[in-house]
């Protein structure tokens, strides 16, 4: 037997934090095992945030898709946009328009807009929907798609 290798009979040599054969106390293998724990739970935390709720807009979304409404109709008629993304209807006619929607879901529902008066909605959810001016319906009709 070595005479430096404690034995049960033996004390621990000065010196010796680790006990036998330099291993690691009880006391600093749990605070690892705790902060591995932790950084665990955060990580997977932080991963479901982002992936939910949390993924900040991109630009495309923060921009605003622009549809104008002219003496002909609304340019362009049909619109596509990325879900998130607003639409700001710019009246440049003359004449003063009202934009609805027949569909049930759609966000689409304006005031009087009298000529250099805006509208804007934003649309949070993917679908097509379908609108136009209640005062010239057959004339005044548009879509906004939304992906």
């Amino acid at each position: 037997m070595n005479p430096s290798t404690p034995t049960p009979q033996q004390p621990l040599a000065q010196g010796s934090k680790n006990g036998p054969a330099g291993k690691m106390s009880n006391k600093k293998f749990w605070l690892i095992i705790v902060a591995l724990l932790a950084l665990i739970v955060i990580s997977a935390g932080a991963l479901i945030y982002t992936q939910t709720i949390g993924q900040a807009p991109t630009e495309e979304q923060l921009s605003e898709a622009q549809v104008s409404i002219t003496a002909d109709g609304f340019s362009p008629s049909t619109i596509q946009i990325k879900k998130g993304q607003s639409v700001v209807w710019s009246n440049t006619d003359e004449a003063a328009h009202l934009l609805t929607s027949d569909a049930g879901d759609s966000p689409i529902k304006s005031d009087t807009l009298n000529r250099g008066d805006e509208y804007s909605t934003i649309f949070d959810e993917p679908g097509t929907y379908p609108y136009y001016d209640q005062q010239d319906p057959q004339k005044f009709k548009g879509n906004v798609i939304v992906e």
